[in-house]
């Protein structure tokens, strides 16, 4: 079973979505931190003094042929050293920016379960892709929107010049920082079931559809997405999950969606023995790159006990859950279970800053 998650987008407060850093290992603006201005500012005085000897040199036109040849030989060196030497900076400069970037994230990752292997992993991926133990300035978790929701890394190198220790400098450091934030983002691969606040507990194995009802209301705990034509593609929601976008982001938005009428056993049945069939997730299963981890729709309080036939409900939020089977109940209908995860990761999707950290997870850069 293959899942597309969504595009991106954004914007920096709790309203949707933030910007996304614009290209992973370009150079931020001011690494250089201070010595690069030196090397190049002097080589730019000593040009412009050159320069104005060889003005004098030409107006006074007497033996003028070998100082001014020896002068012009001087500047063409000099440009040759500035092209060579601003080219090994920049490449040093790309290179450990995108060290910087790629440890930052896989930091992140770790968040907010385990804010130590987040320090270990952004230091180990460091060491891992051409980074040195003597580069690593600081690698810290730091709070953006949650307690310790980002890991920031720091990354100084020291860089021999080739032709520069001629104006007096034989080496520069290059400095770069990255910051990985973990962040929900909007949900993704949603089934098509719909669970209420008041039954939620972290861990615990949970209905998501029903086989059958006290009263006689007609639902079953499925819901009917939008563009969807009902019943027909109740079956792939659960094999591909819903796809579609979202008005904003919920909470603190609500949304409102209709119910899918009716106990759809034959469609639940092969939907969910789809998923079982799939090869079995690693613990802890927080990803939903595993086909049995899923989104889940989170209703109002005692929703299902207020509605009665196709009904409109109010989805207050979103829950991630892993499958763990189906079973039998009276007349041939099928009920759903599954244990109720914190939160699980996704990628591709926007991002929704400032709300608590539960639900789809994403992790991205951050200035």
């Amino acid at each position: 079973m293959g899942r597309t998650p969504g595009a991106c987008a954004s914007n920096p407060d709790l309203s949707p979505w933030p910007p996304l850093r614009d290209g992973a290992g370009e150079p931020p603006s001011p690494s250089s931190e201070g010595k690069g201005a030196g090397v190049f500012g002097r080589f730019a005085g000593l040009i412009q003094q050159i320069l104005l000897h060889l003005r004098h040199l030409w107006h006074n036109q007497r033996g003028v042929t070998a100082p001014v040849t020896a002068l012009s030989m001087m500047v063409l060196l000099g440009f040759t050293a500035l092209a060579l030497d601003g080219g090994i900076l920049y490449r040093e400069r790309r290179a450990l920016q995108n060290i910087a970037d790629a440890a930052a994230l896989a930091g992140a990752r770790e968040l907010p379960g385990d804010p130590i292997q987040a320090l270990l992993a952004a230091e180990q991926y460091v060491l891992e892709n051409g980074g040195r133990l003597a580069d690593i300035e600081e690698i810290a978790l730091t709070t953006r929107f949650n307690p310790e929701d980002a890991v920031q890394v720091r990354l100084r190198r020291t860089v021999p010049l080739f032709f520069a220790p001629v104006l007096g400098h034989v080496q520069q450091d290059v400095a770069v920082a990255a910051m990985g934030l973990v962040t929900p983002i909007e949900p993704y691969d949603v089934w098509p079931w719909g669970v209420t606040q008041e039954s939620l507990v972290y861990g615990v194995e949970l209905t998501l559809k029903v086989g059958s009802r006290n009263n006689m209301t007609g639902n079953f705990m499925a819901l009917d997405f939008p563009d969807s034509s009902g019943a027909s593609d109740y079956e792939d929601y659960i094999k591909y999950g819903w796809n579609g976008d979202l008005p904003g982001p919920v909470p603190p938005n609500t949304w409102t969606i209709a119910t899918e009428t009716g106990n759809i056993a034959g469609k639940t049945q092969k939907g969910v023995d789809d998923l079982l069939s799939q090869p079995n997730c690693t613990p802890p299963w927080a990803d939903v790159r595993c086909p049995r981890v899923g989104i889940v729709p989170v209703l109002g309080a005692y929703t299902w006990d207020e509605v009665a036939g196709k009904s409109s409900v109010q989805v207050v939020g979103f829950a991630t859950f892993l499958l763990t089977g189906i079973t039998n109940a009276p007349a041939g209908q099928k009920e759903v279970h599954g244990v109720f995860l914190e939160y699980a990761y996704g990628v591709g999707r926007r991002s929704w800053v400032g709300l608590p950290l539960e639900g789809l997870l994403g992790v991205r850069l951050w200035q």
